[in-house]
């Protein structure tokens, strides 16, 4: 198989704006009374790969078996990378150290989970990954269009199950699987975080109890090359089995019954806030869709924290560190068809306006709008 990117790797901010205007697509014909956020993620997640990979090569480099073992290996590492975590904030205080078969050594690579953060939306863990011989040096370089904020990637492919699930990833893939995000310290140390969100599949539908074994196997890990546009393979045949004793947190997480529904039928029912995201959950209430807005396509919506500032929307969950969360609105965005839908997300993201700029075309351009206090 060979899989070809058009740009390695991807900027944060291009890449929620891509999955925004996927959305318009996936809601076509999606009108049951369920949450549409938890029917969404395993597609968009597909998208995000799809948009990640055109056509690949992969390079390949033999590693000899694993030794699994149990783990006391502890590092603070979330103080380094936390900054860098798909969704940022202050992970560190409220870390505790990973328990289970948390470490693994092939022939030159050592794999160790150190600390662990789990809310009733996520777990997300630092990890800590060693070359012997050294990381190679495509692996390491930035490309042209990287910040030295943005961190590094890498791709898992593999299986997991927890042993509460009905569902588990059986089939070996990479939009089902959880991927690292951090940077290298040096030539034989990569350091990172990997979030694993209970709004995706196979964790979807299911309550979170307050004590599980994850368990996670991967057989491949990729990176982008950035001078080729290549997906290499840093870890071919691995076999590196993981099982996590994990205990949910009590993290003072919030929800907030909400029950407004959108002019095209959408009815937010609640919203759940941790100390690193904001979940929606929304269901169809055909009864209530207005005259024009039967199409689930016909309106956008368009979040804002209390300060006026854009919340990314990565198909119903919000990154919140830094951002004022003690009211949000939704702003109904009219788009009969798809260039009015264009010049909305462009000018919100690709012109360079300020936030009061954005916030007043959101007020005189939107259908209408509900403000919600999480407070």
């Amino acid at each position: 198989m060979q899989v070809k990117f058009d740009e390695v790797p991807i900027p944060e901010e291009k890449l929620n704006r891509v999955v925004a205007e996927s959305m318009d697509e996936i809601y076509k014909g999606c009108k049951k009374k369920k949450s549409y956020q938890r029917f969404l993620y395993r597609i968009a997640a597909l998208i995000g790969i799809i948009i990640l990979s055109g056509s690949l090569v992969i390079s390949n480099t033999s590693v000899l078996p694993v030794l699994a073992e149990k783990s006391s290996f502890f590092k603070k590492i979330f103080e380094k990378v936390q900054g860098e975590s798909q969704y940022s904030g202050d992970y560190d205080k409220n870390a505790v150290q990973t328990d289970g078969i948390t470490s693994e050594t092939t022939e030159d690579l050592r794999f160790e989970f150190s600390e662990v953060v789990c809310t009733s939306q996520s777990m997300t863990y630092s990890i800590q990954i060693t070359s012997q011989k050294g990381f190679p040096e495509e692996a390491m370089k930035k490309s042209t269009n990287e910040s030295d904020s943005e961190g590094k990637w890498m791709y898992l492919v593999g299986t997991q199950s927890a042993d509460f699930l009905n569902n588990t990833i059986e089939e070996e893939n990479t939009y089902d699987m959880p991927f690292i995000k951090g940077h290298y310290e040096d030539e034989h140390t990569f350091i990172g975080t990997m979030r694993v969100d209970f709004n995706h599949y196979p964790f979807d539908g299911n309550e979170i109890p307050e004590h599980f074994i994850w368990n996670l196997n991967i057989n491949s890990i990729l990176y982008p090359n950035v001078e080729t546009g290549v997906m290499e393979k840093l870890l071919t045949d691995g076999g590196l089995k993981f099982e996590f004793y994990v205990d949910r947190q009590n993290l003072g997480e919030k929800i907030v019954k909400v029950n407004k529904v959108s002019p095209s039928g959408w009815k937010i029912t609640d919203i759940t806030l941790t100390p690193y995201e904001m979940i929606v959950n929304e269901e169809y209430d055909e009864a209530n869709t207005q005259k024009g807005y039967e199409q689930a396509d016909s309106i956008r919506e368009i979040w804002t924290d209390a300060d006026g500032r854009i919340l990314h929307n990565k198909v119903g969950s919000f990154m919140i560190e830094g951002y004022n969360m003690s009211n949000v609105t939704v702003y109904y965005m009219p788009t009969p068809d798809e260039d009015s839908n264009t010049i909305i997300m462009e000018y919100i993201y690709q012109e360079n306006h300020t936030d009061a700029e954005i916030q007043d075309y959101l007020e005189e351009n939107c259908v209408s709008k509900q403000e919600i206090s999480l407070e």
